[in-house]
């Protein structure tokens, strides 16, 4: 699908979105833990031990488009072809 250009500074940001990090990372049970790297349990192309990365990628990501209605949610709009 080609590379996805991803803001994290105007997702995380006051001047921005303001989203906190445990709002995506989802594993982070306590303030000043450190978030993981999807990558890290979700394999690129594994579906043994729970989502996919590209599945838990776009689960993420569009639900929360659609849910605050903005934001891209079609392929062309993320991912530069």
């Amino acid at each position: 699908g080609g590379k996805v250009l991803f803001d994290h500074k105007l997702h995380v940001s006051e001047e921005g979105y303001g989203f906190a990090c445990s709002d995506c990372h989802h594993e982070i049970e306590e303030e000043g833990d450190e978030p993981s790297a999807c990558g890290e349990c979700h394999m690129s192309e594994s579906e043994e031990d729970g989502l996919k990365r590209s599945d838990a990628l776009h689960q993420q990501c569009i639900d929360c488009h659609e849910e605050s209605g903005g934001g891209p949610t079609k392929c062309n709009e993320c991912h530069m072809l």
